[in-house]
């Protein structure tokens, strides 16, 4: 398990998941309508490292809304702004909420700790460039 774990940003409110829009949920730009959302801090070598694991249900490109880019997305708090992951595990569209595929994908890689984190990363972006 991860050193601390958060299960909510303090800076996001996540509406009660059930019977709600997907709509209704916070956006993380460019990622929209954040349904689940965890903060985990790993000690490494180099010291204390945070992401954070969520998924979501679109994609803002420059204002065009792109629900078919959703999933599990995974962002680095040490830089700002900075989406490491995006879209593991989508489903056609993201308007419905997430997928059970999803949500158990993301409570896997929030249980994970640094060495199967890091290789989990490290797989799905080599499997992110081979579909370039």
């Amino acid at each position: 398990m991860p050193i601390e774990s958060e299960v909510k940003s303090p800076e996001m409110n996540l509406p009660d998941p059930v019977n709600r829009p997907v709509t209704d949920y916070p956006s993380l730009l460019p990622l929209m309508f954040v349904t689940h959302d965890k903060t985990l801090t790993f000690k490494t070598k180099a010291g204390k490292r945070r992401f954070r694991v969520v998924i979501h249900g679109a994609y803002n490109a420059f204002g065009l809304i792109g629900p078919e880019m959703n999933g599990v997305a995974i962002l680095s708090e040490d830089e700002p702004r900075s989406v490491v992951l995006r879209c593991i595990a989508a489903q056609s569209t993201g308007y419905f909420g997430p997928s059970r595929a999803q949500i158990a994908l993301w409570n896997r890689v929030c249980a994970m700790e640094w060495d199967q984190f890091n290789e989990f990363v490290l797989e799905q972006f080599k499997k992110s460039q081979s579909r370039v």
